[in-house]
């Protein structure tokens, strides 16, 4: 059943199983500087997959993806 509380519970564990895998790791999972630069790399590949022509610029796995799931073909 879906309670505040329970919910609550849920959120809780999940910032924490983030936090301990950041320890082990060796990661801050709450740093700024990393969040930001997700963003930055986020928006790169959004323009990649709006842009009219193949993504051949990153690595082979990342191309695949974005041209795959852009439609483009081999």
């Amino acid at each position: 059943e879906l309670t505040p509380y329970s919910l609550g519970v849920l959120l809780a564990t999940c910032e924490h199983r983030v936090f301990v895998q950041g320890i082990l790791l060796d990661i801050n999972s709450f740093d700024q500087m990393g969040v930001e630069l997700g963003k930055k790399l986020a928006l790169d590949m959004l323009a990649k997959m709006r842009s009219g022509a193949p993504v051949v610029d990153q690595d082979s796995s990342t191309n695949a993806l974005l041209n795959f799931c852009r439609g483009v073909p081999k």
